[in-house]
Order: structure tokens, then C-alpha cells, then sequence
């Protein structure tokens, strides 16, 4: 990005790094915890689904924390911005057609 495309960018991410940092982190302890509880001989039940309930809220942080950036950089974009961003999501993009 180029420009008044790259402050946007630059400061969003500036803003939003600490709280999409934080639910990352949390995303990697919550489910190391699920490994750890799968790994005993014999987890409690309730143990077990509760770590599995904190990883599933950690996505949900992370998602939200990443599609805020993503929709707070694009909406403040120029077309030409834009079309940068869809390109090199596209270039990350698993190919679910090949995969079904």
C-alpha cells in the first residue's frame, strides 16, 4: 500500500495490534490446555469441556479482533487499496474445490 492507503493501514493495525496480540495468545494457551487435558489418563469430563469451550471463545475473540482490522483498513481504502488487499488474500486462499 502506498500513501494515505499505507497511514490507514499503519494506524489500524497500531490500534487494533495489542487486542488481536492478546486474542492470538490466548487462542495458543487455550489450546495447549485442550492437548494437555487429552493427553492424562483419564480427564475430567468437565475439565476437559471447559477447555474446550475456552478455545472455541478464543477463536471467536481472535476472529472478531481480525475482522474488525480487516473491515476498519478496507472501508477507509481507495479502490486501487483495495483490490492490493483482495489480491494478496486470494494468494492465501486454500483451494476448498480441490479439498472436497
Amino acid at each position: 500500500l502506498e500513501g494515505d492507503d499505507k497511514e490507514l493501514a499503519s494506524k489500524v493495525i497500531g490500534d487494533r495490534k495489542t487486542p488481536l496480540r492478546a486474542a492470538f495468545i490466548d487462542l495458543l494457551e487455550a489450546r495447549k490446555s485442550v492437548i494437555t487435558i487429552m493427553k492424562a489418563d483419564a480427564p475430567d469430563p468437565q475439565i476437559l469441556a471447559d477447555a474446550v469451550t475456552h478455545s472455541e471463545e478464543a477463536v471467536e475473540r481472535l476472529n472478531e479482533n481480525f475482522h474488525g482490522l480487516l473491515r476498519d483498513i478496507t472501508l477507509g481504502l481507495s479502490p486501487e487499496g483495495r483490490q492490493k488487499i483482495g489480491e494478496r488474500l486470494s494468494s492465501h486462499q486454500r483451494d476448498w474445490q480441490a479439498e472436497r
